[in-house]
């Protein structure tokens, strides 16, 4: 999509000269209609983000990379300005709750029912300032595309 604004296309000007500058090799001009939103293409889709690795970016759905088995968070602007300056974050090692779904999945429900029924019963703030794990049966079956819906919705839920 065009950039909305003239503050938002000097924004997109500001970033790639930056990124020329600091030899950014992978820098994605949002706007330009090379991509979409971060948390559904540039984290998986381009392999930026693996296994085991900590990812945050600006967007509250960016926990939706932990579908992939990474910790992925998104922080505020002035926390990403940090990251990019300084190439670090200090986080609190939150507490994680496990998820364990197991049982025989109706063909009828989906990854999404099963992320609304567990916020259904936790409450939209029942993971504030918590991480949420799965695992189960029902989830080592899941395609990628589920797990991602899944862990997509954990925001939803306060993670």
């Amino acid at each position: 999509m065009p950039n909305a604004d003239k503050v938002s296309a000097e924004n997109i000007m500001t970033l790639s000269r930056w990124s020329r500058k600091y030899g950014v090799k992978k820098h994605f001009k949002f706007g330009l209609g090379q991509y979409g939103i971060c948390h559904t293409g540039l984290s998986h889709e381009e392999a930026m983000v693996l296994p085991g690795q900590v990812y945050v970016a600006g967007d509250s759905h960016t926990n939706t990379t932990g579908a992939l088995g990474a910790f992925a968070a998104g922080l505020g602007h002035t926390d990403i300005a940090y990251v990019v300056m300084y190439g670090e974050i200090w986080l609190k090692v939150a507490e994680t709750l496990l998820f364990k779904v197991t049982g025989a999945k109706p063909a009828y429900v989906m990854a999404k029912d099963i992320i609304l029924k567990i916020i259904g019963d936790i409450g939209t703030e029942g993971e504030n300032y918590k991480s949420m794990q799965f695992s189960g049966d029902v989830i080592e079956k899941m395609s990628m595309d589920e797990r991602l819906t899944l862990t997509n919705m954990t925001t939803e839920a306060g993670a």
